[in-house]
């Protein structure tokens, strides 16, 4: 269900009664509330009044967007090619593939299922509906992936301020499963059937999340240098509309930008990960300097409200996540308020465990960051068994960040340890990209010199620890079956 409160957080309330309504965004005039709902999007009047579904669509809606003069709202949908924004095309042939004698899934590319999901043909394209005659038209039509496709991150397609060229991220290289090469396509809204545009097919690298300027002027991405390497640094460029050229402006940055926002036509401010926690942080684009601003563990996401305020989700390994505000004021910031208190029921219910912060000498005499959690009802007199946590990525980074594995084997009685050793992000590219190539050497020896000072810290008992982690993680602890004896137990 979709929840509303005012702006100093008081009177909270439900908005929708629907089970499974999600993606709220704001009409540019703040009256009306598109959502997704079963897969279709609905427009809900603030002003009063029932929720009116907008599309009705077999392919799904996700990641809407207003354009900035209320017209219209883009999305994302899963289409087959040959049948773009064609509902009847793509319902007839999801039906044969669904009710005909031949069940099974046929693919001749990669990227043909994520995970447990199967795409059976069909392509992500970036489709408007016009608000107010209710029309759907495909503006990326096509073979290709049109936002490309993304496990997580900021959203890949914006307008421009005056609503009449879309900016979207998408990779055209005959085989995008092996390349990075994804590039910033614009695409004229005013124009039927437009041609995309490319303005950044100079860099064989990653581009993508583009953010015009408050002025039009610019468009602010994130680019990556490196062609095929998708754990290159990413820096923040922008892209002069009038000359046609682009620039790095995040200088001597150098841990991995992720989601970022205009806060004037001079300034950006952009999340980080750094050492286990997200900042924000200050650009000046003209410059390239920088300046951290504020800094509360894990900030999630966040948005800019008039007079400079921010809102933000944050989390902690102790704390669930919560709705904050925050005002910048010059460099400065105001103390953090809570708005939201949505997990307080929980958090007083429950035990929910803190984490702790040690550092230990790993690979090459470089630092390791680990996070140790220690069990409910947690007696320094007692021994306890450990669990060795593992993060993918490999290029990510654990953070102090509230998650649930942290707390369900603290309450089960064990000891859990994450660390971020080489290949993490946060410690600077240099110690992210010491992994590639070397999957097993200086990680190894990284979490090797953890257990050792793990397995001497007076409440852990060393002859009952366990090891777990998935994707990069589940590769390490099958290198860990065939490297050491110390766990009694490993989880891939």
């Amino acid at each position: 269900r979709l929840w509303i409160m005012d702006a100093d957080g008081a009177n909270a309330r439900e908005l929708t009664h629907g089970d499974a309504d999600t993606s709220p965004h704001f009409s540019p005039d703040g009256k009306t509330v598109a959502f997704v709902r079963g897969g279709n999007l609905y427009l809900l009047p603030l002003g009063g009044g029932e929720a009116q579904q907008l599309t009705k669509i077999s392919t799904g809606v996700s990641d809407p967007l207003w354009s900035p003069d209320g017209k219209s709202i883009a999305f994302a949908s899963d289409v087959y090619p040959e049948c773009n924004a064609d509902d009847a095309c793509n319902q007839k042939i999801a039906d044969r593939w669904s009710k005909g004698k031949l069940q099974a899934h046929m693919a001749d590319s990669l990227l043909y299922r994520h995970w447990t999901e199967w795409r059976d043909g069909k392509v992500t394209h970036t489709l408007l509906v016009d608000v107010a005659a209710q029309k759907v038209r495909d503006v990326t039509p096509g073979k290709f992936d049109f936002p490309g496709f993304e496990l997580g991150g900021p959203l890949q397609y914006a307008f421009s301020p005056d609503s009449s060229e879309l900016a979207v991220a998408s990779n055209h290289d005959p085989e995008p499963a092996s390349s990075t090469n994804a590039d910033l396509w614009l695409i004229d809204l005013k124009t039927p059937n437009a041609a995309p545009r490319n303005i950044t097919a100079a860099n064989r690298g990653y581009d993508d999340s583009p953010r015009y300027s408050p002025d039009g002027r610019t468009i602010a991405y994130r680019t990556q240098a490196t062609p095929a390497y998708e754990s290159a640094l990413f820096r923040l460029a922008v892209y002069d509309r009038q000359s046609g050229t682009s620039r790095i402006v995040s200088g001597k940055f150098n841990d991995w930008i992720d989601d970022f926002r205009w806060m004037d036509p001079k300034t950006i401010v952009f999340t980080a990960p750094v050492e286990g926690n997200n900042p924000l942080y200050r650009l000046d684009v003209a410059t390239g300097t920088f300046s951290k601003i504020y800094q509360h563990e894990t900030i999630d996401a966040f948005e800019f409200a008039p007079l400079d305020n921010v809102f933000y989700i944050h989390r902690s390994v102790g704390q669930p996540p919560e709705i904050y505000g925050v005002s910048l004021n010059g460099s400065a910031a105001s103390t953090q308020r809570k708005l939201s208190r949505v997990n307080d029921a929980v958090a007083n219910e429950v035990d929910i465990r803190a984490a702790e912060t040690m550092w230990v000498d790993g690979a090459n005499g470089q630092k390791v960051q680990v996070y140790v959690v220690k069990p409910h009802g947690f007696d320094p007199a007692k021994k306890y068994p450990l669990i060795l946590n593992v993060h993918g990525g490999p290029q990510s980074q654990f953070g102090d960040a509230f998650r649930a594995d942290w707390q369900v084997y603290p309450g089960a009685g064990y000891v859990v340890a994450c660390a971020n050793p080489h290949g993490s992000t946060g410690r600077g590219q240099e110690y992210t990209a010491e992994i590639s190539g070397d999957w097993g050497g200086a990680v190894f020896e990284d979490l090797m010199k953890v257990t050792d000072a793990l397995e001497k810290l007076p409440y852990v008992d060393r002859n009952r620890m366990g090891a777990m982690g998935w994707s990069y993680g589940g590769y390490m602890m099958n290198w860990f079956e065939g490297h050491t004896d110390r766990f009694k137990a490993i989880a891939s």
